[in-house]
């Protein structure tokens, strides 16, 4: 199908949305209600956005131009304090190349992820950490 025209405003208002939502609630403690629903609800929802579009741009979606994809997804990628979107894209290609196949497929949990994350506990702590995740995508100290 190709690129698509929207990627690039949708980028743009997320990104500028997560930097609002930022600037906005630093007056905010992080552990108030306000600020942890704000965390949970937009911090998740366009920190989960920006891993999708970061996702189509490496398949070259944003923009004919390769060079113009890289640099869409570094400025999406501006937000999160990690940034990944060039590391992404290797290890993306690598889970097409090899998908599945337990040991390479970077999108396979290992066996040790498997067993420690496959119950309460472990979705639990997978849940905390999401969620400190979307407090850091909007400001706050955790």
């Amino acid at each position: 199908m190709g690129p698509t025209p929207y990627t690039f405003p949708l980028v743009l208002l997320v990104l500028t949305t997560q930097l609002s939502l930022a600037i906005y609630m630093r007056s905010h403690h992080p552990f108030s209600l306000p600020f942890i629903l704000t965390a949970y609800v937009f911090g998740g929802t366009l920190n989960q956005n920006t891993f999708l579009a970061i996702h189509e741009i490496t398949h070259n979606l944003a923009f004919k131009s390769l060079k113009a994809n890289k640099v869409l997804a570094i400025v999406s990628n501006l937000a999160i304090g990690i940034p990944y979107a060039m590391a992404f894209k290797g290890y993306h290609r690598e889970h097409h190349k090899y998908l599945g196949e337990e040991g390479i497929d970077t999108d396979l949990p290992s066996r040790f992820e498997a067993l420690v994350l496959n119950n309460v506990a472990g979705k639990t702590f997978f849940a905390c950490v999401s969620l400190s995740s979307s407090l850091q995508i909007i400001g706050a100290d955790v």
